[in-house]
């Protein structure tokens, strides 16, 4: 009988189950230095974490050591990998003081132009571009990003614009031409020696690139993770006006599904389904080479809900946060959403759940969208404009084991002969008009408490 009370008890007190599902550390999280404090209860539940800055604040070796005893067993921080800022008024790295003194050698725009600086209207700075043909501006770069790291205990770094495709955009041109004028290889080329050069001399420490897939085969052999942004939800403002709780009168972002359709407001699945595919085949070829894996960033708005007359409050955009980690995890790849408006409003705990490992060689079709099965359980993506029941079948389902559904709380129900229905209820994007693609997630009680009372 006390068998029989506890699956009853596991079934109905939904407010008591979590507890019994997997759970793991939470992969990958960004923060500021200045939110640190705040939010250290939230930080201190990943496995690493992004915070800091070249041009910015860096933590001491103390405030890392406080997280590393928090749980915390990375940190990496920030570097503009192409370039660096000069600031005629004072205040230039070491690095960019030895880069200024020696611009005409050592820079691809030895007089200007300051694309970036330029760009966002600062007149304060201006944005040197490395020339990676120079062995000197490698060794250079590369001893200074190491001694930074030494001296603040960090253990690796985080690489923007890290692919160096950038300079084939029409507004570096002068960058291109300069360095095919001084060198017979590509530039695409020489950034990828600067990662090999530290990778060689500093094999220990994490290389996390963004974007660095866009010219694979000269980065991703020599980065451990490789980030992409906004390949499932995007954020952007289109005018709409809110009355917000602490921020007053404010526009305020929507989130955007589909944001690698050249239409996002008639997009569909398969275009990120298309992206999620590309990059697995990048992942499976560069992987033997010591490449791990794929960082699926996605930037959602908040939802805001009314709290008195007219007045707002930004909540977590679970939809949007649970489809952004669920279309990752058909190819087994890190997954987390920043809602830059909001901060708190990111914070789901749907990433301290364990899938486990993923199961079968390749995600399955489920009717209106995909499946992917793992040892803990499986998520499903898709995109269905009503309630919708679904049968899954499939020999890696774990027959007589009862199945929750984190997005609702609430147990989905038991796998028998290896089959279970699930109940898929969209939401309305606010933006479209229509109903949102849906990720969700399912999972087995914790194997340790089920084998105990089974």
């Amino acid at each position: 009988m006390r068998k029989v009370i506890l699956i009853l008890f596991l079934f109905q007190a939904s407010a008591a189950i979590k507890p019994f599902l997997p759970t793991k550390r939470g992969d990958y999280v960004a923060c500021f230095p200045e939110e640190l404090t705040e939010r250290s209860h939230w930080i201190s539940k990943f496995n690493f974490v992004e915070v800091g800055g070249v041009d910015g604040v860096l933590l001491s070796r103390e405030e890392i050591s406080r997280l590393k005893k928090m749980g915390v067993k990375r940190v990496v921080f920030y570097d503009w990998a192409p370039a660096g800022y000069h600031y005629p008024g004072g205040g230039d790295n070491p690095l960019m003081k030895w880069v200024y003194e020696n611009k005409d050698t050592a820079t691809l725009n030895p007089q200007g132009p300051f694309p970036h600086c330029e760009e966002m209207g600062y007149g304060w700075c201006q944005d040197f571009y490395f020339d990676f043909g120079v062995k000197e501006v490698i060794r250079k770069k590369t001893d200074f990003l190491w001694n930074l790291a030494e001296k603040h205990g960090y253990s690796g770094i985080f690489f923007d614009w890290a692919s160096g495709v950038f300079i084939l955009e029409p507004e570096y041109r002068p960058m291109l031409l300069n360095f095919k004028s001084r060198h017979r290889g590509s530039y695409l080329r020489a950034i990828g020696k600067f990662y090999i050069n530290l990778k060689e001399k500093h094999p220990g420490l994490l290389v996390v690139t963004n974007q660095g897939f866009r010219n694979g085969k000269n980065v991703l052999p020599h980065t451990d993770y490789d980030m992409t942004e906004s390949y499932g939800t995007g954020e952007e403002y289109f005018g709409r006006v809110l009355n917000v709780e602490e921020k007053g009168i404010v526009e305020v972002p929507d989130t955007v599904y589909y944001p690698v359709s050249d239409d996002f407001f008639n997009g569909t699945l398969e275009d990120s389904v298309f992206y999620l595919n590309y990059l697995y085949k990048l992942w499976e070829k560069f992987r033997p080479r010591g490449f791990k894996n794929f960082l699926y960033i996605n930037y959602a708005a908040p939802e805001f809900v009314e709290i008195r007359d007219g007045v707002y409050r930004p909540v977590p955009p679970r939809n949007a946060i649970f489809f952004g980690y669920a279309l990752a995890r058909l190819r087994g790849f890190m997954a987390y959403t920043e809602v830059p408006f909001a901060r708190k409003s990111e914070e789901v705990d749907l990433y301290f759940y364990d899938p486990g490992k993923p199961l079968g060689r390749d995600y399955e079709k489920i009717p209106g969208g995909y499946v992917r099965f793992y040892t803990h359980g499986f998520v499903v993506v898709g995109q269905w404009e009503e309630e919708t029941r679904i049968e899954i079948s499939s020999s890696f389902l774990l027959d007589g084991t009862p199945v929750y559904d984190l997005y609702r709380g609430k147990w989905a129900g038991t796998v028998k002969e290896h089959e279970i229905e699930i109940v898929i209820f969209p939401e309305m994007d606010r933006l479209t008009g229509h109903m949102a693609p849906c990720g969700r997630v399912f999972l087995y009680p914790s194997s340790r408490i089920w084998r105990k009372y089974r």
